[in-house]
């Protein structure tokens, strides 16, 4: 019998048990996090952080290039292995098993979904191009600096800050601090 925590899905949870599965176990061999959405991918940080145990991402969806980049960042994030919420049950208990075993596991399905997801990321990165300002103005964002912060380091007006990182955003297509520093982590642009 193996000993698994889920997070996510009570009807994954219930099919697990009628498997033979003990779920929510204390000591875990395993944890499935099932990601719907990008919200979710923060079940899998925690999750990392409390269980030593190697993670099994449950992706709902139909293969998308948003459930690509879903996928990438899980990975990101600590899983170990990803299926696809239809996976039979033998596929389920397969991939619970080599994940158990801290063998990785991933169905041709996911595969595909990780090279589009690298490939669209790949073109992404070089499709932007920011100026060694807005480089210097986003190094300083993601190390936490405020809009003065940064002017007075750079030696510069916090105008002129604050129209570099409008433009920054509009580059990366994020709407916050926050996500400007997200892409920059992913996109390696710091």
């Amino acid at each position: 019998m193996r000993n698994l925590v889920i997070w996510g899905a009570p009807w994954l949870r219930d099919r697990l048990a009628a498997r033979g599965f003990a779920c929510d176990s204390l000591r875990p061999e395993a944890v499935l996090v099932f990601v719907a959405d990008d919200d979710d991918l923060d079940a899998i940080r925690r999750m990392t952080a409390k269980h030593a145990a190697p993670l099994l991402v449950v992706l709902a969806g139909a293969p998308s290039l948003a459930v690509a980049f879903r996928l990438l960042r899980a990975f990101e994030l600590g899983a170990a292995g990803a299926l696809l919420a239809d996976a039979t049950d033998e596929e389920l208990g397969r991939a619970i098993a080599d994940i158990a075993e801290h063998r990785a596991t991933l169905d041709p399905t996911i595969g595909e979904l990780l090279v589009r997801g690298l490939r669209a990321r790949s073109e992404k990165h070089a499709a932007i191009t920011l100026t060694a300002r807005e480089r210097d103005v986003l190094r300083y964002l993601v190390e936490g600096h405020t809009l003065a912060e940064i002017a007075d380091e750079l030696d510069i007006g916090f105008y002129t800050v604050q129209s570099h990182v409008k433009h920054i955003y509009r580059k990366l297509g994020v709407g916050s601090k926050a996500a400007a520093t997200a892409a920059a982590l992913r996109y390696q642009l710091v």
